[in-house]
């Protein structure tokens, strides 16, 4: 039961993220560089986003393939897959989000960042 669980949570956070990547991150990503496109493709500040943006892509397509790649059949060998591959593959794509995260312009990222999911809350009180 415990093995199952593993493999479900993983595999459902897997597919999540990657989903989140295609439809939230990546055009948002898309929206900011964009805005550096239009002016001198050599600059460093386009370079730096250009470079971070397409780790994005690269780790989610790995994402995606070792999802298409997960074992059945064996509960071990599938929760040793999980383990080894898919979990370290689910690290990758959160870090390089993360540091795209710091480029993107505010008004693009599509979800709440760190401050606004631990103190959005005390942020939108109003004083009486």
């Amino acid at each position: 039961v415990f093995l199952e669980n593993y493999v479900s949570c993983l595999e459902i956070e897997a597919a999540t993220l990657v989903e989140m990547v295609r439809t939230g991150v990546e055009p948002a990503c898309a929206a900011d560089i964009a805005v550096y496109a239009a002016g001198d493709q050599k600059k460093r500040v386009y370079l730096k986003r250009a470079g971070c943006y397409d780790d994005i892509a690269t780790v989610a397509d790995e994402l995606e393939m070792a999802l298409e790649g997960t074992p059945s059949g064996d509960l071990d060998k599938t929760a040793e897959y999980c383990r080894d591959v898919l979990k370290p593959a689910v690290g990758k794509v959160r870090d390089a989000v993360d540091k795209a995260e710091k480029l993107v312009k505010k008004e693009y990222w599509p979800f709440p960042d760190y401050t606004e999911c631990t103190l959005g809350h005390h942020m939108d009180a109003k004083l009486k």
